[in-house]
């Protein structure tokens, strides 16, 4: 049995579903899941006032759902379970990995002349697997295998070129009579057809590497410790539909699955649900809205089921405010306008966590939370992001010195950090020699460097100065004993850290550099995130370590600078405004919400077409062209013009900007800046809810 949950925005789904949870629960397990960690925590708290909240139902997003499946059932799996769940750059570490054979050429189709190496990216090595990255991304969340894309990428070709390049001919001139597509895609489909069977050729090629090094890449990420989202989903979809046993293994003594928010779904929901079903869950509860979907820019999409059952939501919709839309001349003009509303909020009494400022994606709503910051306001950026940012990249600068005190260009940056705060002028004569006669350079292993005719060769070492004393002469007596105190320190810091694990040494290191204590003198609700953050990099450090991801402080603290591995989100401060992106507040709602940076560019985002597509109907789809004429290869120009990408594109941020508007209660607010070229009319979101002119 199925039952499906219909209403629009604000009418109580969330809350019809936590009652059928907890209704449930009664009869065994109940997984919950979300579309996002915001709404893993609004399903709680739904849970909470509705006194259903039980150790029975488990709330998590899909990927949290199979990875605990993964780790239940690693034997059978053949996957190791002390894997994590990565940052941004989990997946491209793995990639880079499966393509040393591409890198090097050693591939058999790659030495025996089989493959015409005149391939896009083919001068642009690090294009090539960033793209194949994202690409990879999206097939292992579609849920399509090496094989499949294999076969598909094949057919492709057929499909849209034919036997030659008649077929192409065709295509192409049928969506140049709609007239869609930009100026840049029009001149691409007007290619020339020696130019169509070149594109076809470098299609076909590019289409058998990218095969092989997708097949690589499983391999890798397989053995790998740290999986990004997209592996987690593959690997675990790929084991729940090997063996119906496996399926009943993963999902005995489920009663239920309910799922909220399916308008923003993983690809692989529909089919993870089918298999749940299959093994035996007998009761499964959809809960979605067309008009909340707001991250289809990641790929996720509606879900459909369809029920069995009907559950009937009780009361209306919430009524929505009247938005309250300004365009400004700038920036700082619109933030100025932001605090005084937020401040006269405040001044009447409303609770800052009453409060919300969002941007288009949680990057910008770092910066308004920045600068709402400067103007006194109790601002704190997005949970992914560090309340000090500058903090702790010193920090992690100091950790690698004390790794590795030869890190030049650590070294630099702790001296010129409030740890010791020197100047231009003491960090040039730290990086000259004793005479000071040297130029500011440093030591890149390259070998004696030659300034000067009549100089002659002069090799200069900023840590043979910072760690040996060799320019201490050439410094005044206070800046000096600065830098003895700095060496002694360095020295203790270095042996204490010896006999420490990582994590130990980091907590150790940001107590006695003085951070911790400068952080404790804030105000209590940044006094709060800032220890978060220190505590759940100590927390990101000591998983990698135990998983074997990292095996000293350096390379852990590398690992996060890379994005490797990702700390897990801040949690909510009391007494801070929520500063965030759209989609890091699905399901929630405030009193009072301003949406910020409605600008040219900003919001909607600058619409970038991936570099590489993939359509099970016509196989791979490359951008980049190596025959003569146009940027782009007809069929990219023709795919995106066909389907009409960009104005999907901006009907999905339109969607985006009245999701985040109706997460007010009392009151929604919507700001921008400057005034788009004419040839972006269409893209002014802001004018949309602007009071028309008379």
């Amino acid at each position: 049995m199925s039952a499906e949950v219909r209403s629009v925005s604000g009418a109580g789904k969330t809350t019809a579903l936590a009652l059928i949870a907890a209704e449930r629960a009664a009869l065994g397990r109940v997984l919950v899941i979300c579309s996002h960690d915001a709404a893993c925590r609004a399903f709680d708290r739904a849970l909470a006032a509705s006194g259903g909240a039980s150790e029975s139902i488990v709330v998590d997003t899909l990927v949290g759902h199979l990875a605990r499946m993964l780790r239940d059932g690693y034997a059978s799996a053949a996957i190791t379970p002390r894997f994590l769940i990565g940052g941004p750059a989990a997946s491209y570490a793995a990639v880079e990995r499966a393509a040393r054979g591409l890198l090097d050429l050693s591939w058999p189709e790659l030495c025996d002349g089989s493959i015409d190496l005149d391939l896009p990216f083919a001068r642009r090595p690090g294009a090539l697997l960033e793209s194949a990255d994202a690409l990879f991304q999206l097939l292992r969340r579609s849920r399509v295998s090496a094989a499949e894309f294999e076969t598909c990428c094949i057919a492709g070709v057929s499909a849209f070129y034919g036997d030659d390049v008649e077929q192409a001919r065709d295509l192409l001139v049928q969506v140049q009579r709609t007239g869609r597509g930009s100026k840049r895609a029009r001149e691409a489909m007007l290619a020339s057809e020696a130019g169509l069977r070149t594109q076809r050729r470098a299609e076909r090629d590019l289409a058998r590497v990218l095969a092989h090094l997708y097949r690589e890449y499983l391999g890798v990420a397989r053995q790998a410790t740290m999986k990004s989202e997209s592996e987690i989903v593959g690997f675990a979809m790929d084991w729940l539909s090997s063996d119906a046993s496996v399926a009943a293994g993963a999902f005995s003594g489920c009663a239920a699955i309910a799922v909220d928010d399916s308008e923003d779904a993983e690809p692989a929901l529909g089919e993870f649900l089918a298999i749940a079903a299959d093994a035996g869950v007998a009761f499964i509860a959809v809960a979605g809205h067309e008009a909340s979907a707001i991250d289809e820019l990641h790929g996720r999409r509606a879900l459909s089921v369809p029920p069995a059952a009907q559950v009937a939501v009780a009361g209306p919709p919430l009524p929505g405010p009247a938005v309250d839309a300004h365009r400004f001349a700038d920036e700082l003009e619109e933030t100025d306008w932001i605090a005084d509303r937020v401040g006269g909020l405040l001044g009447a009494g409303i609770q800052p966590g009453e409060i919300a400022i969002l941007a288009r994606d949680a990057d910008a709503a770092s910066v308004y939370a920045g600068l709402l910051a400067a103007r006194g306001l109790p601002a704190l950026p997005p949970p992914h992001a560090y309340a000090a940012p500058d903090d702790i990249a010193d920090l992690f600068a100091l950790a690698h010195v004390v790794d590795d005190p030869y890190d030049q260009a650590r070294v630099l940056r702790v001296l010129a950090s409030p740890l010791v705060g020197f100047s231009d002028a003491t960090l040039w004569a730290l990086c000259g020699d004793a005479s000071g006669a040297a130029q500011l350079e440093l030591d890149v292993g390259g070998g004696e460097q030659k300034r000067g005719r009549d100089r002659g060769a002069v090799r200069t070492l900023l840590t043979d100065n910072v760690l040996y004393g060799g320019a201490d002469k050439a410094l005044p007596e206070t800046t000096r004993e600065v830098l003895r105190r700095f060496r002694d320190r360095l020295t203790t810091w270095r042996a204490a850290c010896a006999a420490l694990a990582p994590s130990e040494a980091f907590a150790l290191l940001a107590r006695d550099s003085g951070f911790m204590l400068r952080w404790r003198r804030q105000p209590a609700f940044a006094m709060s995130r800032l220890i978060g953050d220190a505590t759940r990099i100590e927390e990101a450090i000591a998983s990698a370590v135990s998983a074997g991801v990292a095996g000293s402080l350096r390379s852990a603290i590398g690992a996060l600078e890379e994005g490797i591995i990702e700390p897990r989100a801040a949690a909510r401060t009391a007494g801070a405004l929520v500063c965030d992106g759209i989609v890091g507040v699905k399901g929630e709602r405030f009193a009072h919400v301003v949406v910020a940076g409605v600008a040219h560019e900003r919001f909607p985002r600058i619409y970038v077409a991936r570099a590489m597509a993939f359509s099970r109907k016509y196989g791979l789809i490359v951008r980049d062209n190596v025959a003569d004429g146009a940027a782009q290869t007809a069929k990219f120009a023709w795919y995106y013009a066909k389907f009409e990408a960009k104005r999907r594109y901006l009907d999905g941020e339109r969607r985006v900007l009245r999701y985040g508007l109706s997460r007010g209660v009392g009151s929604a607010a919507a700001t921008g800046y400057g005034t788009p070229p004419h040839w972006a009319k269409d893209e002014d979101l802001l004018a949309e809810f602007l009071p028309a002119r008379r």
